[in-house]
Parts: C-alpha cells; sequence; structure tokens
C-alpha cells in the first residue's frame, strides 16, 4: 500500500481507512460482554489467528506514522469508541489523522458528558458520517444525538443496541466543524489541478437544532 499511500498525499487525495471493529466483537461471547447483542452478530472471538484489536491499532498507527505527508480518516472513531482516551492519544501524536463518526452513535450515546468533551477538544480532527442508509429517521436520530441534550431515549432499531442513549448538546461552532468545515479544510487542500473536486459542490446545509 506505500506506493497508493504516497500517490494519495502528491495529490492531496485523503485515505479514508476501516480499521478493527468494536472491541466487544473480539471478546467472549458471554454475559460479561457489553455489547453482546450486536457482537454476536459480528463476533471474531471464533476466528483463528487473526490480528487482535490493539494489533491493528498498531498497523493503523505504523501506517500513518510512516506516510506524514497522507491525509487519514479513520472511520468509526477507529473502532476505538469504547476508549475515546485512547483515539485522543493518536490524534495528539499524529496530526495527519482524523476520525469520522459514522455508525458509532450508539456505542458513544450513553456516556453524553465525556463524549461531548471529547468532541471539544478535537473539534478539528472529527467529521460527520453516517454509513447508513440514507432516510429522514437515520438523519433524525444522529442529530438529535449530536444537537440535543434529550437523555435516556432508545433507538434499537437504527443501532442493535439495547442501551439507552443521550444526546450531546454540541454547540453551533463545533457542530459547524464536524458537519462541514473540517471535511471541506481537507478536501480544498488538495494538489493544483485538483481544486474543482473541492468547490462548489461541497455544500452541507447545518440541519435545525431538534426540540
Amino acid at each position: 500500500m506505500d506506493p497508493l499511500f504516497e500517490k494519495c498525499a502528491e495529490l492531496g487525495m485523503p485515505v479514508n481507512l476501516h480499521v478493527a471493529d468494536p472491541i466487544w466483537m473480539y471478546e467472549k461471547m458471554d454475559i460479561h460482554n457489553d455489547g453482546l447483542m450486536n457482537a454476536y452478530k459480528w463476533r471474531l472471538d471464533n476466528q483463528p489467528g487473526i490480528v487482535g484489536h490493539a494489533g491493528m491499532m498498531e498497523i493503523l498507527e505504523r501506517a500513518v506514522q510512516k506516510h506524514r505527508r497522507t491525509t487519514f480518516i479513520a472511520c468509526h472513531f477507529a473502532n476505538l469508541c469504547f476508549d475515546l482516551t485512547q483515539l485522543g492519544g493518536l490524534l495528539d501524536r499524529n496530526p495527519n489523522l482524523h476520525a469520522d463518526i459514522s455508525a458509532r452513535y450508539a456505542e458513544t450515546g450513553p456516556i453524553p458528558r465525556f463524549v461531548a468533551a471529547f468532541y471539544g477538544k478535537y473539534a478539528r480532527r472529527l467529521l460527520y458520517g453516517t454509513d447508513m442508509g440514507p432516510n429522514p429517521h437515520m438523519y433524525s436520530i444522529t442529530f438529535r444525538l449530536l444537537e440535543t441534550l434529550d437523555e435516556h431515549f432508545y433507538e434499537i432499531d437504527q443501532f442493535s443496541y439495547h442501551w439507552s442513549l443521550n444526546g450531546f448538546g454540541l454547540p453551533d461552532s463545533i457542530l459547524k466543524r464536524v458537519y462541514r468545515e473540517n471535511a471541506v479544510q481537507i478536501v480544498s487542500s488538495r494538489a493544483p489541478g485538483q481544486e474543482e473536486v473541492a468547490s462548489g459542490e461541497w455544500q452541507v446545509a447545518r440541519p435545525g437544532v431538534m426540540s
């Protein structure tokens, strides 16, 4: 992959990587597994000889550090949604690394105050995403989590987890960065001759705050 990553650096083209899966998929499928209701469907604990979760994080960081000129976006919070402090360390050590928040709303919804503080600290490094089929209800629930302070609500059908969720209540300054400005900045940094991709069409309207 080295030549590809270097070419992306040359073109100013960001690389979006899906690395690993949520930690619960690697753990035993028993009563001690917090994410059992979803982990069982995507279980990895029964796959012999695979690289474990920690090993996948090491692979990610080696790639990011080897290609400092390349902008990397680790989707799904780099699958460190169970330990955002660890993700923060990755972002601190690697200024060319970003993360998108796609499909990890349910995993972060139970700890809204910590998550809101994380968004505040890394507002310039996070990008909005969904990884779910586009429909009004899907967008509505993601906006509710990001924008409101609603407490203890459930969204079992969308996320497959059976625990309650809470809104993060992020301020407009952070929402604007996550929804649009960070993506525009990354795309606008493309090499000469590539700017047309970044201009004009990247207009993401900031949705209205839900009541």
